[in-house]
């Protein structure tokens, strides 16, 4: 039996050998790089924004970053916050075209960002009231506003 094995494992090893392409330099592959020159050469953009939807379809898709480049173009809906002491005031946080959520038009009330109106207006913060569904209809809601999570707007500061 255990020769067996070390044949599978050697069978394994050539297989393995043969059938990995050749390349100059033998540094992995990372998600977005490609050969060129060098291992970590980056791909040239094709010019809008690229989500993870636009590579594999999703049942559902709940974040801060829009699902494909269609759902970022039309600046669709991410979030709807509110005021964390009373829960009365509210606010849609929406993507960029970017596909990065929008933190700095002045688009809640008082037109204010949704970086002012979580800080300034709001000095208690943000709560996530629902997230929506970038896929279909199947939003996150809550209702309870001590049971909503905080928006923490030091956490996306690449997203803004």
């Amino acid at each position: 039996m255990r020769k067996f094995l070390t044949f599978l494992i050697a069978l394994a090893a050539i297989v393995f050998a043969v059938v990995s392409p050749a390349s100059a330099d033998s540094c992995s592959r990372a998600f977005g790089y490609q050969g060129g020159t060098g291992c970590n050469s980056v791909i040239a953009g094709g010019g809008g924004y690229t989500g993870p939807g636009d590579i594999i379809t999703f049942t559902n898709w709940y974040g801060l970053r829009a699902y494909n480049g269609a759902y970022a173009t039309a600046t669709g809906n991410i979030a709807d916050i509110v005021d964390t002491a009373t829960g009365a005031a509210s606010c849609t946080i929406v993507a960029k075209t970017t596909g990065d959520a929008d933190l700095s038009t002045a688009y809640c009330t008082g037109s204010v960002s949704v970086t002012t109106f979580c800080t300034v207006t709001h000095a208690a913060g943000c709560s996530v009231k629902k997230l929506y569904d970038q896929v279909g209809t199947n939003h996150l809601t809550q209702a309870t506003l001590t049971s909503m999570p905080l928006l923490v707007l030091s956490g996306v500061t690449g997203l803004g």
